[in-house]
């Protein structure tokens, strides 16, 4: 495995009243609260779902008991990570055989490992099937990637 320096790469999307949000989830609101010639200052509430553009899904979204984000360690989402490049289409999830094929030539994925896939899929952000038929992970990919003890998806 070859990891290389490179700088910061800011993955996030800039929340907006127009952001595409997942199905059934809120829209972002921004409430005026205060302003400057009223109250000497310019004050906003922000409402948005935990789900409002790049998100982390901490463990506890899936699991009774699991982390909650503000559990998780900073030190756990900042770092060098495993980039994986695969193309894939609607509904075309990511395998075990695919991460094994990039184990082959790259290879082996180490144990606690940050992994970021990169399927293209990004383009179709304005679509209204982004959320619903992108390609996530399979249960033999997820159950794989498990069995490393991966530290980021």
């Amino acid at each position: 495995m070859c990891f290389i320096d490179v700088k910061p790469i800011d993955l996030t999307l800039t929340i907006s009243e127009s952001i595409p949000s997942f199905p059934g989830s809120p829209k972002p609101q921004f409430i005026s609260w205060s302003n400057l010639k009223e109250d000497g200052y310019n004050l906003e509430l922000l409402f948005l779902s935990s789900h409002t553009g790049t998100h982390l899904d901490a463990p506890y979204h899936f699991v009774k008991n699991g982390l909650k984000i503000n559990q998780i360690p900073l030190d756990r989402l900042i770092g060098k990570a495993i980039l994986i490049k695969i193309k894939k289409t609607k509904n075309n999830a990511i395998t075990k055989s695919d991460i094994i094929l990039f184990e082959r030539k790259n290879g082996k994925i180490p144990n606690k490992s940050s992994i970021f896939f990169f399927t293209g899929w990004q383009k179709n952000l304005q679509k209204k099937n982004y959320f619903t038929e992108n390609p996530g992970l399979d249960i033999s990919a997820a159950k794989y990637i498990a069995s490393k003890k991966t530290n980021l998806v």
